[in-house]
């Protein structure tokens, strides 16, 4: 069997757990004996063609490279689908491919149909779902509207952020832009109705298929492999509780619920926080006025290649996402090294956290609860670590589990979507 993934991101320009997850699930079904290429975006001072490690990557499509300006953003909804297309279409002239996996949003708006080949949309963000990317109707609650021009007017207008960008007033009022993200959002839509197979992430991803219309038997769950390291780290010996946060610096990612969180608690702490995005600056200078510099340590964004160990060195581990993510890569690797995680009670970290059996829930943007349970942790880490089953609901994340269902999903013949 030869398979092409086609991804907008690739290593070493990936922009997020997402495409950290493709790349194991390529790796991991290379050593099973598939042929994987991967069909990616190409970038200044990278190859047009390499092997790497089995895997064969053509870096062909023209893309924006930073997600969080609207100039390359503004590229990636013009350029990138057509790109997709036309070079899917020249692979397929002289490799001949089983199935053709496309592997996020984007991607997705650039299916051709190829004779022979099946399609499978790999279900991975809720821009599936929501012209803003947050599945929150403005700002406040999970949404399950029908997203018309009208109402999402009225969300767009009262919304913080879209996707990884800030919504300011020169973007949030400029018809452009409002056009612009409507119209790829019923791109999607219409993209979405026309493939073979559908991979989500989630039953939250699930879920949201069945509401939109996909049929049950075109859907199977296919979870992020969980990545525990080669190397067995040891166990930390902190006198001092140390909190860390992965992940975006944005409003949806409830960074300042948690920041406002760790200012009233008194219990001994050292929170460390590494990310990128809008909210850095903010954070600083809530960090400064609050005089919390010796407890609280803002940092850049880490490759992914350190973080398992960055992860192993902590005792507690906080997701205060305000949206509903399709799965977050951090909280699954965090509890398979058994780390108390708290998270939030949204999306698909809900597939991932047993409350009080793996890990722990609070109520999105509740400062209070969060505060609360950071400081019966703080308190009682010890026997909080023995009491928690980390190996409750991992099993479905293991790579020999994943692996097992992506590959009876791919070897089930069923007849190619004609539409």
């Amino acid at each position: 069997m030869r398979i092409l993934f086609v991804s907008e991101y690739w290593t070493p320009f990936g922009q997020g757990g997402g495409e950290i997850s493709m790349e194991l699930l390529a790796r991991s079904l290379v050593e099973k004996g598939v042929m994987i290429d991967v069909l990616t975006s190409s970038f200044e001072g990278t190859p047009k063609e390499e092997n790497k490690e089995g895997i064969k990557i053509y870096r062909r499509i023209r893309t924006g490279k930073n997600p969080r300006s609207f100039l390359s953003n503004l590229k990636r909804t013009l350029i990138f689908p057509l790109s997709v297309k036309k070079e899917v279409k020249e692979l397929c002239w002289y490799n001949h491919y089983d199935i053709i996996h496309y592997l996020n949003t984007n991607s997705s708006l650039g299916l051709t149909s190829i004779e022979g080949a099946r399609a499978f949309c790999h279900v991975n963000s809720p821009v599936f779902f929501c012209p803003k990317g947050t599945l929150m109707y403005k700002d406040r609650e999970e949404c399950h509207y029908h997203c018309t021009p009208r109402r999402f007017l009225r969300c767009f207008l009262r919304s913080k952020e879209f996707g990884k960008m800030q919504n300011k007033w020169y973007l949030r009022y400029n018809p452009v832009v409002q056009f612009l993200l409507y119209h790829s959002f019923k791109q999607r839509q219409a993209a979405l109705k026309k493939f073979d197979h559908y991979t989500p992430v989630s039953e939250f991803m699930r879920n949201r298929l069945l509401e939109n219309g996909i049929s049950q038997d075109k859907i199977t769950v296919v979870p992020n492999i969980m990545n525990l390291p080669t190397v067995k780290y040891k166990e930390p010996k902190n006198k001092v509780p140390r909190i860390l946060y992965l992940g975006g610096y944005l409003d949806s990612k409830g960074i300042m619920v948690l920041l406002e969180a760790l200012k009233e608690i008194k219990i001994p702490y050292l929170a460390t926080f590494h990310g990128e995005g809008n909210l850095k600056d903010k954070m600083l200078s809530f960090v400064k006025e609050n005089k919390l510099e010796e407890k609280v340590k803002i940092h850049s964004k880490i490759p992914y290649s350190e973080a398992l160990r960055l992860i192993a060195q902590q005792d507690i581990i906080v997701q205060p996402s305000l949206v509903a993510e399709a799965i977050p890569r951090t909280v699954i690797d965090s509890i398979g090294l058994k780390k108390i995680v708290i998270g939030t009670s949204v999306g698909g970290t809900t597939d991932i956290i047993v409350d009080g059996k793996n890990g722990f829930f609070v109520k999105p943007g509740s400062v209070e609860e969060l505060k609360a349970k950071l400081e019966y942790v703080l308190e009682n880490r010890k026997q909080v670590q023995k009491k928690l089953n980390f190996r409750t609901n991992l099993e479905k994340y293991t790579q020999e589990s994943v692996v097992k269902k992506i590959l009876e999903t791919y070897y089930n013949k069923p007849q190619k979507n004609k539409n």
